[in-house]
């Protein structure tokens, strides 16, 4: 009778743990889905933002710089914290 109750005993504790392992492998699996899922949507976001204004495939830190425009320097007048006021808002 001992070895029965024994068992029978094992044999549920086997079924809790196995349900218990099968549920958590099911949740990471899903989690990992919606990772990935969450992840193509932001690449996807970012990769929109940068083609926005831009030529498709263009580079978006390609700033055109022109020697002759550097070498002139600021206007007369003009100062450093002055072009920093012109950029904000």
């Amino acid at each position: 009778m001992a070895f029965k109750n024994a068992v029978m005993g094992g044999v549920i504790l086997a079924l809790i743990e196995g349900v218990s392992v099968v549920i958590t492998q099911i949740s990471m699996r899903r989690q990992y889905q919606m990772m990935e899922e969450m992840q193509k949507a932001e690449m996807e976001k970012i990769r929109k933002q940068m083609q926005r204004g831009n030529m498709p495939g263009a580079d978006p830190w390609n700033i055109d710089y022109n020697e002759t425009l550097a070498k002139q320097g600021a206007p007369q007048g003009e100062t450093l914290v002055d072009k920093a006021k012109s950029f904000s808002f």
